[in-house]
């Protein structure tokens, strides 16, 4: 809690009466649906109300008709939100949201506005139909594909969805979103899947730079697709793409995340496979370390396996703040642990972005 003027502003987004109105809803279509079947076509907008209370048995109950209406819109919207709160954000390097928050607030979202397998017995030809059909509507969604270990074969169809939609609307979210799902398919199994550029990221870059209003999410795809990786300088001012990225993050989601720790998305790779997806990592270290997914141990960074994916950046340290040093400039960029940037030194680092930026990790002392 920090004083604001004569206000108190708390640091911390209380999600508790978001999860709570989840929790009761899926309590509600519990109750109403094992009375009778028709509440679930109700309660999922199938059908209205009005056409139906004869087969509810109570003509009173058609008070709380608006209420029963905004339900599948209101479950929606705070699953919406709880993906990109869980997606982006943990409690603390060390520590995980429970499982239940997301295990709950999914099934809700499937009660409401339909289980993926009743989806599957529709015939749905609308590309967009089956993104949400498999929770990759969104650019979180498509984020989070890897943390939902979705297949192989699914990260296939959901970029083929993508591409669709994109050739059809000219969309600059849906040509950023194609591109993401081609970047999750790289990193899909064990080891990564075929490194080829995706089609139309030429086309994305000339677009470049952002206008400041775009969204975070699209705001880090420019910024990690131009940021260089083989010794070549930036086409762009990468300081302005990090202000940018900045100003779309204290807009859409700062008040949310302030009290919580901001996951590392992807980090830099060594050629072709440019863009390493926070999942490698964590398969690499919990295989071959008790690392326990602990942001807050760097050790992770040492290990052979990690070290041959990424990419190692220059800086320094200087003013208590790590810079990257690219093309005789520097960078600034944050620290993962601050308490490496006590001593001013050259220094090396791997470098990740969380939806507000990019971030060093491993900060070693460059020896001459």
């Amino acid at each position: 809690m920090k004083e604001d003027g004569n206000i108190k502003v708390s640091n911390v987004h209380n999600t508790r009466g978001q999860f709570g109105y989840l929790q009761i809803c899926n309590t509600l279509y519990h109750r109403l649906a094992s009375q009778n079947e028709t509440w679930r076509n109700v309660l999922t907008g199938n059908v209205s109300m009005d056409s139906v209370l004869d087969s509810l048995g109570d003509n009173e109950l058609f008070r709380f008709n608006d209420l029963i209406k905004s339900l599948r819109e209101e479950v929606e919207r705070k699953y919406i939100f709880f993906v990109k709160y869980l997606t982006y954000s943990k409690p603390s390097m060390k520590k995980d949201d429970a499982p239940y928050i997301s295990e709950d607030t999914l099934d809700c979202f499937r009660k409401y506005v339909g289980d993926i397998q009743m989806w599957k017995k529709e015939k749905c030809d609308n590309s967009f139909q089956k993104l949400k059909q498999n929770l990759a509507d969104t650019s979180t969604g498509v984020l989070s594909c890897l943390d939902r270990k979705c297949t192989k074969s699914k990260l296939e169809e959901i970029t083929t969805w993508w591409e669709e939609i994109y050739s059809s609307q000219d969309s600059l979210t849906a040509l950023a979103n194609y591109i993401l799902a081609h970047i999750m398919l790289t990193n899909s199994g064990e080891m990564f899947a075929s490194a080829s550029s995706p089609r139309y990221l030429n086309t994305f870059k000339q677009k470049l730079p952002l206008s400041p209003q775009e969204a975070p999410e699209l705001q880090m795809l420019a910024l990690i697709l131009n940021w260089p990786t083989d010794g070549e300088e930036s086409v762009f001012d990468l300081n302005q793409l990090i202000q940018r990225m900045h100003g779309s993050y204290e807009r859409s989601y700062k008040k949310y995340f302030r009290s919580r720790y901001l996951c590392p998305l992807f980090f830099l790779g060594k050629g072709q496979r440019s863009i390493v997806h926070k999942t490698v990592l964590e398969r690499l270290g919990l295989n071959n370390q008790d690392w326990s997914n602990d942001w807050s141990d760097e050790t992770i960074f040492q290990h052979p396996m990690i070290q041959t994916h990424l990419l190692k950046i220059e800086g320094v340290v200087q003013n208590y703040r790590v810079y990257a040093t690219v093309g005789g400039r520097n960078i600034g960029v944050d620290a993962n642990l601050r308490n490496s940037l006590w001593i001013p030194r050259q220094v090396s680092f791997y470098l990740g972005f969380t939806i507000r930026g990019p971030v060093a990790f491993g900060i070693q002392t460059k020896t001459a």
